[in-house]
């Protein structure tokens, strides 16, 4: 019973810790994508929004199940 129970704890972690790997990515390639409209010459509140557009909400990534 307890080797399930650590099993669950570790499959929970490993869940954790790949949304937030996957959730730091997005943020990384929406403020790169930013960048690289800002240097292609749009204002940067416009840059921002286009880029997240592009990207779409993180929350709506579906995340597998363990």
């Amino acid at each position: 019973m307890f080797s399930r129970l650590r099993s669950l704890v570790r499959a929970l972690s490993r869940q954790s810790d790949l949304e937030a790997n996957i959730s730091d990515e997005i943020v990384f390639d929406v403020e790169a994508r930013t960048e690289d409209l800002i240097r292609s010459g749009l204002p940067e509140r416009e840059a921002r929004r286009r880029a997240r557009l592009e990207f779409g909400s993180s929350e709506s990534l579906s995340m597998p199940s363990f």
